[in-house]
């Protein structure tokens, strides 16, 4: 075997050098052979010309750290997008695996993972339902119906447990306690100290880091970022901002092509980084791209492997080799690409695929290549010729759409020149004869006099013509619409003489408003709400103007209150319309108007809206009535005063018909809601749901309906338990409510398992405050009796850190005191163990001496 150092061959022409009879010898200092002069070993460092001339059984030759010459070892660069390509399965085989198909290209120096928080707070269909599984696992332990063949074992101190719950209560109450203490007591310490006990007691405590990545359950996410760090990768987290993370990659292969990194493996499926690619080819990296498809981003990368190969361990040296590209059957069956093809279109032997090109109706064009009720099964590729004609095809279509919508050189002069008839012609072309004006417009730099023409008082077609044209540019780009100063204008053709100015010039007003609150507040500020209230008596622009008048009232935060108060008059009026779609959006403005502000909601009652609101408890229109209840709703959630003004008024028995009556679910619920709202406020208030029998029909939605609905029958129920009075709460009792609220706590809304822990809390407390002397609190037997003991027991282990607090606190004051004496044991065993202080904690939470 001869090895030549690419440097020598420079040094001296071929002649000199054999292939077949010379070999060479190194020493620590000198290159030395009769044949050759001696020369400094500096001069047998790789020289990049040489590289690029040297053929494939020629490598370069690098002095190791022992003094010996040795082939050039390659660095390695690994950059993942996280958020464009999280792992699919654990976190840390998923790097492992990633970095050992890394390795075989090289000695990987860096891994780094970019992502913003949402990767991290994320919860991947995986892992929700590896924990459903776990909780439905321990549930059936916890009652006997599973028995685990081995007992768990305790992985720091070995202790057996029964069942993994009892593992779980033994592991947070002994080891992650003593583990607290460590932390607090390495806080305390300073310098040479503090590092010590971190490294001994603290990071170096394998046994309790692995028992505790299998028992406790991260309070945020599932613990990617650190089980990433453990697997040796570098995560960033970027800001919450679109794009960031790929900025974030880009300036790290940038900087990746000025440090000699030999390969580049990109882990993502962003085609965004397709220039950066193949600036790394250019700059003589090679680059390997490990994402889910082989298309446009693996096609400017000297390798592809599929992230499910690596993941699942699958990428041999044979799938590394360049122009060779791993063919997996998951990733052919899932779309149309595989092999060292472009793409492939299947079709059948008696049908040829045809381009379909049609209109979405927003000025946009959607091309497939097969039409939109059938699927041609896979039988065949097409030809490469037939390919080719498809490119072309989308090519031609491409520069003829961008064609149309490029405003004409004609058209604009039209639009700059003096001849009115020429600027009506040119303005009415840009409006119809342009599929998307808004992106035309701006780019041909005629806004500026458009904007112009809508002072054209006496040419209204050109004014109508411009305000389409704002109308449509409002919905993109209202930032270029309220820069270039249309609003005012807009504003001042409310009064225009003409109907069809005034009613597009509202549409492009109302875009602007329904776009955002930014927008919103600009056209307030712009005092568009008085000449805009005028246009309410008009019946030919009132549809669109209650809409506008709605648009503004509407979004978080909401406007200030005395800048929308003018319009309740108008209100008033848009109440008694027979128009269904007027009373739709006067609905929904008094409704927007009364959320979250308690002078809104003064208002409206001191205005008379309640009991007309309440009138339309009963409008045959399932659209009106919903918006009623909400508005009704929205005020009873207001002080005690709002909500006993909508008891006076009579709310309780309609809302007690649409509760029992032949309703939609979404009316239902919105009912419940408003009950919800009462039975929060005082005890007065409370006993009048109560004297309306409304406590029976709750406890049925509760038991017998879909969860939506379900949960706000079960709120309704909660707020009397934490509202009302011993006897209240003892007739909810007497009304079967202990089962609903215990059954619904294996839901996966966290507010609403608290809402019921609390209440269960209260009714606990109740029961303990009627209890005789050492009688049993007969409520917390009802709650045994209900299964509502075990689901308090399983909720410890809850990822929400507050409820896992609340079921232990309810656990300890009601049921675990009793089971002191038998859990002493743990405690004698735990001081035994870790030379605890002599006052510890036990599981009832009583100091023991």
């Amino acid at each position: 075997m001869s090895l030549f150092c690419n440097s020598i061959e420079t040094l001296y022409p071929k002649p000199f050098l054999s292939h077949k009879s010379h070999f060479f010898t190194f020493s620590d200092s000198k290159f030395q052979n009769p044949k050759f002069p001696s020369f400094p070993l500096r001069r047998l460092r790789p020289i990049t010309s040489c590289l690029k001339s040297a053929s494939s059984s020629e490598i370069d030759l690098v002095r190791n750290k022992e003094g010996v010459f040795a082939p050039k070892e390659k660095k390695v660069v690994v950059l993942w997008d996280l958020d464009n390509k999280p792992p699919r399965g654990p976190p840390f085989e998923a790097a492992t695996a990633l970095r050992k198909v890394a390795e075989k290209l090289g000695r990987v120096v860096e891994i780094s993972a970019y992502a913003n928080r949402h990767a991290f707070i994320h919860l991947p269909h995986w892992v929700v339902e590896e924990r459903r599984e776990r909780r439905n696992l321990d549930f059936m332990e916890r009652k006997g119906e599973v028995t685990p063949i081995e007992p768990y074992i305790c992985g720091v101190c070995g202790r057996k447990c029964k069942t993994n719950l009892e593992l779980k209560k033994h592991f947070k109450q002994l080891h992650e306690r003593e583990r607290q203490k460590k932390v607090n007591r390495m806080r305390s310490l300073k310098g040479k100290k503090r590092q010590k006990f971190k490294e001994r007691y603290v990071s170096g405590n394998e046994k309790y880091n692995e028992a505790a990545r299998r028992l406790l359950t991260p309070k945020v996410g599932y613990g990617l970022e650190a089980e990433l760090r453990r697997a040796g990768v570098y995560v960033k987290t970027v800001e919450d901002k679109p794009q960031a993370a790929d900025w974030a990659v880009k300036r790290q292969i940038q900087h990746s092509m000025t440090r000699g990194i030999d390969w580049l493996v990109l882990v993502s499926d962003d085609k965004d980084f397709s220039d950066m690619l193949r600036k790394a080819r250019e700059a003589d990296l090679g680059t390997l791209v490990v994402s889910d498809r082989d298309r446009a981003l693996g096609r400017h990368a000297d390798l592809w492997v599929p992230w499910i190969g690596v993941e699942k361990g699958e990428i041999g040296e044979k799938d590394l080799i360049p122009g060779k590209r791993p063919q997996f059957e998951e990733e052919e069956s899932e779309v149309g690409f595989g092999g060292d093809e472009l793409f492939s279109l299947s079709y059948d032997e008696d049908e040829r695929a045809e381009m379909t090109v049609e209109s979405d109706g927003f000025g946009r064009f959607n091309v497939s290549a097969f039409s939109e009720d059938e699927w041609v099964e896979d039988e065949g590729d097409f030809a490469l010729s037939e390919i080719r004609a498809i490119i072309e095809c989308l090519n031609g279509l491409e520069n003829i759409l961008k064609e149309e919508e490029e405003v004409s050189k004609a058209i604009i002069d039209g639009v700059w020149s003096d001849d009115p008839s020429l600027q009506f012609e040119s303005t009415a072309k840009i409006r119809r004869d342009i599929t998307r004006p808004s992106e035309s417009v701006i780019r041909s730099e005629v806004l500026h006099r458009l904007v112009q023409f809508l002072c054209k008082e006496e040419f209204p077609k050109l004014q109508y013509e411009v305000a389409w044209i704002l109308t449509n540019l409002a919905t993109e780009k209202p930032e270029e619409v309220v820069g270039h100063g249309a609003v005012p204008i807009l504003i001042h053709l409310l009064a225009s003489p003409k109907d069809y100015v005034r009613e597009q010039a509202i549409w492009a007003l109302n875009n602007l408003a329904g776009h955002s609150t930014r927008y919103r507040d600009i056209v307030l500020h712009c005092g568009v709400l008085m000449p805009l209230l005028r246009l309410l008596y008009n019946d030919t622009t009132l549809r669109i103007a209650t809409w506008t008048l709605c648009n503004l009232c509407r979004g978080r935060p909401s406007p200030a209150f005395e800048q929308v108060k003018p319009a309740l008059p108008a209100l008033e009026l848009l109440l008694q319309s027979n128009d269904e779609e007027v009373l739709k959006h006067a609905c929904l403005t008094l409704c927007n108007m009364s959320n979250g502000s308690e002078d809104g909601i003064q208002s409206l009652i001191e205005a008379g809206f309640v009991r007309k609101l309440i009138q339309f408890l009963q409008h045959p229109s399932p659209a009106i009535l919903v918006l009623a209840v909400r508005t009704i709703g929205a005020i009873a959630a207001g002080n005690n005063q709002h909500t006993q003004c909508v008891i006076n008024c009579g709310a309780l028995p309609i809302l007690s018909n649409l509760l029992t009556g032949n309703y939609e679910k979404n009316i239902k619920r919105h009912a419940c809601w408003v009950i919800s709202n009462i039975t929060a406020g005082t005890e007065e208030q409370i006993q009048t749901v109560i004297d309306a029998n409304f406590i029976p029909t709750l406890v049925y939605l509760a038991q017998n309906t879909e969860f939506e609905l379900k949960k706000e029958a079960v709120w309704a129920i909660s707020n009397v338990a934490l509202s009302g009075s011993h006897d209240q709460i003892k007739y909810m009792v007497e009304q079967s409510c202990i089962k609903p609220l215990c059954d619904i706590l294996v839901c996966e809304d966290m507010k609403t398992i608290l809402k019921c822990l609390n209440g269960l809390e209260n009714i606990l407390k109740t029961g303990e405050a009627a209890k005789k002397t050492e009688d049993k609190n007969c409520y917390a037997l009802l709650i045994e009796g209900a299964e509502g003991l075990e689901k308090i027991e399983n909720l410890q282990s809850d990822d929400n850190i507050v409820i896992c607090e609340k079921a232990l606190k309810i656990l300890e004051t009601y049921w675990l005191v009793e089971e002191d004496e038998n859990m002493n044991h743990i405690v004698l065993e735990a001081k035994t163990l870790y030379d605890m202080e002599p006052k510890t904690c036990s599981f009832g939470g009583q100091l023991k001496e």
